[in-house]
């Protein structure tokens, strides 16, 4: 007589496989979230320290990206993130570029006149508090480009 798993055993076997991929699963979006996060971080500081570089050089911040000695992989960069840009709102010049992997609108702010990074995002996007839960700062400032997004500063 040969001894065989059961169906009701094999059943078992493949719901507790089913709860763990459901409990896994989030995790790792959200760490991949978090990965690609940290990667436009460090582009935006490496494109706002160019910046920097470019102000001290002419006077003024370059309006288009090329102009920078830069040499973050702006093409890579371009798969995560759309929108990278020189913005001049209420003469504080800031690089910004919006996260196009994420369910709600987050940007990455970079002030130029005071070297500050920021996580942006809508203030009515209660579901998905990406900023405040990738960074732990609940402290928001208002976000001088957009009337609805709050900031939270990173560094």
């Amino acid at each position: 007589m040969k001894k065989a798993f059961t169906l009701i055993e094999l059943l078992v076997v493949v719901l507790i496989i089913g709860i763990l991929a459901a409990v896994a699963l989030p995790q790792y979006q959200k760490a991949v979230n978090k990965s690609k996060l940290t990667e436009g971080i460090i582009a935006m500081s490496a494109l706002g320290r160019a910046q920097q570089v470019y102000y001290l050089a002419n006077g003024d911040y370059a309006d288009n990206l090329d102009e920078l000695d830069v040499s973050a992989d702006l093409t890579a960069l371009s798969k995560n993130w759309s929108l990278i840009r020189l913005n001049r709102v209420g003469g504080r010049p800031h690089m910004e570029a919006m996260a196009n992997f994420l369910p709600t609108s987050v940007w990455i702010v970079y002030q130029l006149d005071e070297s500050t990074l920021y996580c942006s995002q809508n203030s009515t996007a209660k579901e998905n508090r990406m900023c405040q839960g990738f960074f732990g700062n609940t402290e928001a400032v208002a976000d001088p480009t957009h009337a609805d997004y709050e900031m939270y500063k990173i560094q």
